[in-house]
């Protein structure tokens, strides 16, 4: 996250970091057992821009063995959200 006015707004600990998630990709949730959609903005969700992606706040995933199982691009970063986090902000419906 490199929007100057989000990072403003949204103070950061060390360990933190934000990231952008298209709402499309919490239909991914579905396969760990959790749907719905998402109630915003609650944490981890701290802003919604304007084209409905979320800004979400969590740990950086830092493990070597972990992000080798991801498929991202190189300059982007994935964050650690406990389960009951993610699934306190969703609404079935």
């Amino acid at each position: 996250m490199r929007d100057p006015a989000i990072l403003a707004a949204c103070p950061v600990p060390d360990d933190e970091t934000l990231v952008e998630v298209p709402p499309g990709l919490l239909a991914y949730l579905a396969l760990d057992g959790l749907d719905g959609t998402a109630r915003h903005p609650v944490p981890p969700i701290v802003h919604v821009r304007e084209n409905g992606n979320y800004i979400m706040q969590g740990r950086c995933v830092t493990v070597i063995e972990t992000l080798g199982q991801l498929t991202i691009p190189v300059h982007e970063t994935c964050i650690q959200v406990a389960k009951p986090a993610v699934a306190a902000l969703l609404v079935r419906g």
